[in-house]
């Protein structure tokens, strides 16, 4: 009967022989004990205040300890880059000041990574070098690779020397061909391991860094980006900007568009073409006009002088032409009140082009006025107008009037002119190169690299 007893507890819990009885609910009457609701108020206070308790401590030792590695920093400073210990906390400091941002997961955009800091002069260039460095290694020992826009050299040692350097002297914005290759080197990188990052800096983090970013958010479709001028304002956006005009200047976000066109498969046209004259709609204020005789009116103007460059090197520079009869080298000052001035330039000019307008001051100091980038294949014909908010410089200052513009006169060129001219235009350079000693005249302008 037991066995079968058994048999038939199949499917329910099993009871142990060993254990006690249930006790009768008279006993569990008298064995329950209510506990006080003041005193289960008590238990949960001190549980929230040791809790407290606990964190406070850890963010006290954890400010301690930074504070200590300050003071040992500045004790024991290392001379010359260095890296620094992996097992000491990030240096949060100078990776604000470099503005280190995650764009996305595998996408690191920063200033420059060895520059002094301009408000804290604590952070040295090689204590920002090694906090970055540290970074890296922290998070992505091994796997990252850094592209250098900004053609300020510094220690890659201290990145393991995982840096690719891009060099563009005076441009914005990569030339679109420059723009090519330095996304597909980014996409082989990152398509090698799908732990690698990449991370991207120019001077400041801005500009150049986030036109490089965005055209490859769109380039690839990270993000679910297709348009560039969206990717700028997501980037914008993650550095706490409110726009994308904070984050770029007017030629940067022209390159933009020309890429979004080559997404598009519109390709630049290739023929070169002859940039006969630009058209200043007026004179800038930049500096007080002559006394005029008989009257005690202040007029404002400026002496204007437009260079134009190619791949950094200076093509052609001409000042006003107020005068059928003024000389070559003259530069005369024009005022607000002239109306429109030409500047006569007849140079061939293909692929991206940089335009700069100075202003030479009669101390002689040489003040940029504006510049703008531009590439010959999406010019559209004989005619090219760029509004003050198109150019770099003139789009934020007040000496510029709301409506001001500046028109680019272009010809079709052939060839054999362009040959023509290409060879006159090296003549003329190399000339001047060795005849102008005197850096307050005109043609010393001629000679000068564009560097700023």
């Amino acid at each position: 009967k037991g066995q079968k007893g058994q048999k038939g507890q199949k499917g329910q819990k099993v009871k142990d022989d060993d254990a006690p009885p249930p006790s009768s609910p008279k006993s569990t009457t008298n064995t329950t004990t209510k506990i006080p609701p003041s005193v289960n108020q008590m238990t949960n206070k001190l549980q929230a205040g040791w809790g407290t308790f606990v964190e406070s401590t850890k963010s006290a030792i954890e400010t301690t300890q930074h504070l200590v590695e300050k003071e040992q920093s500045k004790l024991f400073k290392p001379k010359g880059p260095y890296k620094r210990d992996p097992k000491l906390s990030l240096d949060v400091e100078s990776l604000k000041d470099a503005e280190v941002v995650y764009i996305t997961n595998r996408l690191i955009s920063m200033g420059h990574p060895a520059m002094q800091s301009s408000t804290n002069g604590d952070i040295t260039p090689d204590r920002k070098l090694a906090a970055v460095g540290q970074l890296l290694e922290k998070r992505h020992s091994k796997q990252y690779m850094v592209w250098n826009l900004s053609e300020v050299e510094y220690d890659v040692s201290v990145l393991d020397d995982q840096v690719l350097t891009f060099q563009f002297p005076g441009s914005p914005s990569p030339p679109l061909g420059l723009l090519l290759k330095l996304l597909i080197s980014m996409e082989s990188w990152l398509k090698a391991d799908d732990r690698n990052v990449a991370v991207v800096h120019c001077l400041t983090g801005k500009g150049r860094s986030s036109t490089v970013l965005a055209a490859f958010l769109c380039w690839t479709g990270e993000a679910g980006f297709a348009n560039v001028h969206d990717a700028l304002e997501y980037i914008a956006k993650c550095k706490h900007l409110a726009s994308a005009e904070e984050l770029t200047i007017p030629s940067q976000r022209r390159y933009a568009s020309y890429f979004a066109n080559m997404l598009d498969g519109v390709r630049p046209s290739q023929p070169p073409l002859m940039l006969k004259r630009i058209i200043m709609s007026s004179a800038p204020r930049f500096s007080k006009g002559p006394p005029q005789e008989g009257s005690d009116k202040v007029i404002m103007g400026c002496a204007p002088y437009i260079q134009v460059f190619k791949a950094g090197q200076l093509i052609v520079t001409t000042a006003a032409c107020v005068d059928y009869d003024q000389p070559k080298d003259a530069l005369p000052f024009c005022t607000s009140e002239d109306g429109s001035i030409a500047f006569n330039v007849e140079a061939v000019v293909q692929g991206d082009i940089l335009l700069r307008c100075r202003h030479l001051t009669k101390g002689g100091q040489r003040l940029s006025m504006f510049r703008a980038a531009f590439h010959t294949g999406y010019v559209p014909p004989s005619v090219m107008r760029l509004q003050k908010a198109q150019l770099d410089g003139a789009c934020s200052d007040k000496r510029f009037g709301d409506e001001y513009f500046i028109d680019l006169i272009f010809e079709a060129c052939d060839a054999e002119m362009a040959s023509k001219h290409l060879l006159e235009n090296k003549k003329n350079i190399a000339g001047k190169g060795s005849s102008s000693n005197n850096n307050n005249s005109t043609s010393s302008h001629r000679t000068r690299r564009y560097h700023d």
